[in-house]
């Protein structure tokens, strides 16, 4: 039994899953500061929030309330200061909204802000450690949900697991199963590149913006579409020079810098490509998934642009585009490929 095996049970999936592997999590009634601070210095994008069944308890046992985002933080928070592009400071008057904003913001508790209120109230999605398959696992982490009675959509990049006597043993996120599948040894999937084995979005399939567009055009084109990121070219288009996410325009659309950033152009705030987000077309799929998950960073990417370098000028061509979820839906059919016919025996 193994990954490659939708019906393996989660423990038979993942037997390197064991029962005390650490879990980083926060109670409702801790701060902000505390999860800001969380996630960076554990260089996580999740975080739990669980209500102990003891309060005076440090065990996880309890309800799971939600699972807190970088993403959703993002949405709170105004840009760290290394963000702020230099062409565009913001203005003294500015400067000092951020910091009151940043000090009461941090000082408050998670159930305080309205935003992570709400997503206490909506079911999560969770795991088995006894019970859920490997097929779960693909299934809960690819597919994004509609929380009934709200106009969003929610996908879980981390799912939280439950072992016995409803204590959460661990988490378990796309980058988990990246690694798992890296180790598979399955050379027929792993060894053949990404436009071999179809993972890619072409780039006539993808929505793209250019440097010349703004942040609310980029806010509509992610509010109205199931992508969370846009590749952005010249204004020709004959060129990808960068990528934008949804992080990115949910930092920079807040509420105190919204009139300073909200028109800005996008080359001005926009990821620019390097050796971290992209990838090329002939790049052999296990080396995709290294860039997926490369070691000691916080900052792993969800999606790649997949780009041919110019060896002359040194620009990038655009391909397409490449998500964990590519490789996910991938594997299955490259680990477990159609076995031909049985030619019929001469009667």
């Amino acid at each position: 039994m193994s990954i490659n095996n939708p019906g393996s049970l989660f423990n038979q999936g993942f037997p390197e899953f064991q029962e005390n592997r650490p879990l980083w999590w926060l109670k409702p009634t801790d701060k902000v500061a505390k999860l800001d601070a969380m996630m960076d210095i554990r260089k996580i994008r999740h975080v739990p929030i669980i209500e102990p069944i003891d309060p005076k308890s440090d065990e996880p046992r309890g309800e799971l309330k939600t699972v807190i985002s970088k993403t959703d933080l993002a949405k709170i928070l105004t840009p760290p200061n290394e963000l702020y592009p230099p062409e565009f400071p913001l203005t003294p008057q500015q400067k000092s909204e951020v910091q009151k904003f940043t000090k009461e913001i941090h000082a408050k508790r998670l159930d305080q802000i309205p935003d992570f209120a709400q997503l206490m109230t909506i079911p999560v999605k969770t795991l088995s450690l006894r019970n859920s398959t490997v097929g779960d696992v693909f299934e809960a982490l690819m597919n994004s949900v509609r929380p009934e009675g709200q106009n969003f959509t929610r996908r879980y990049r981390t799912l939280c697991v439950y072992g016995d006597n409803n204590l959460i043993v661990g988490t378990i996120s796309y980058t988990d199963v990246l690694r798992k599948i890296n180790d598979s040894n399955e050379p027929q999937f792993l060894r053949a590149t990404i436009d071999k084995n179809s993972l890619f979005k072409k780039r006539e399939d993808l929505t793209v913006l250019t440097e010349d567009d703004d942040l609310l055009q980029a806010r509509s084109t992610l509010n109205e579409n199931p992508f969370t990121h846009i590749p952005i070219t010249t204004p020709d288009g004959r060129f990808v020079t960068g990528i934008v996410d949804d992080i990115m325009v949910n930092t920079f659309l807040h509420d105190i810098t919204f009139d300073r950033y909200s028109d800005l152009p996008l080359k001005h705030i926009m990821l620019r490509l390097n050796e971290r987000n992209t990838v090329s077309p002939n790049t052999i799929t296990s080396k995709v998934i290294e860039t997926f998950v490369p070691p000691n960073s916080k900052d792993r990417p969800t999606a790649l642009v997949v780009c041919t370098k110019d060896s002359d000028g040194g620009k990038f061509t655009l391909d397409g585009i490449i998500s964990y979820t590519d490789i996910f839906r991938g594997f299955p059919n490259g680990a477990n490929p159609p076995k031909a016919p049985t030619p019929e025996t001469p009667k």
